[in-house]
């Protein structure tokens, strides 16, 4: 999930999340997703998805087949079947700007501070 998450923490302005697979234990592929608010910095970006992917130990989620930290300004998401489009398609512009000069889906995403969903075990 490191490369998910330095490849998030690089990306622009309007681009700031990655996708990926890896092998598990016992040849389970899971599923990651990882997303920051497109107003952070590189550092700042990486620092809250480090912390983010650092409360699964500690976590409710811990030990099931996937599951979601949400943080005010990040994301991250594991799953072991795959949740999401492997393409992806051209970055739209944002027709108009929301709170803060963020798009309004990103402010409706981020609205929830540090919740921690458990997802229920999916095998």
């Amino acid at each position: 999930m490191d490369r998910l998450r330095g490849e998030a923490a690089a990306g622009g302005p309007l681009l700031k999340f990655a996708t990926g697979n890896i092998t598990g234990p016992d040849f389970l592929t899971i599923h990651g997703l990882v997303q920051c608010t497109p107003n952070l910095s590189e550092q700042v970006c990486s620092d809250c998805l480090e912390a983010a992917v650092n409360q699964i130990p500690n976590s409710s989620i811990n030990g099931t087949n996937g599951g979601r930290i949400l943080q005010s300004t990040c994301n991250f998401r594991f799953e072991v079947y795959d949740f999401f489009n492997q393409t992806t398609p051209g970055i739209p512009q944002p027709s108009s700007p929301g709170i803060y000069g963020l798009p309004t889906i990103f402010m409706s995403l981020f609205n929830c501070n540090h919740i921690i969903l458990r997802m229920q075990n999916k095998i």
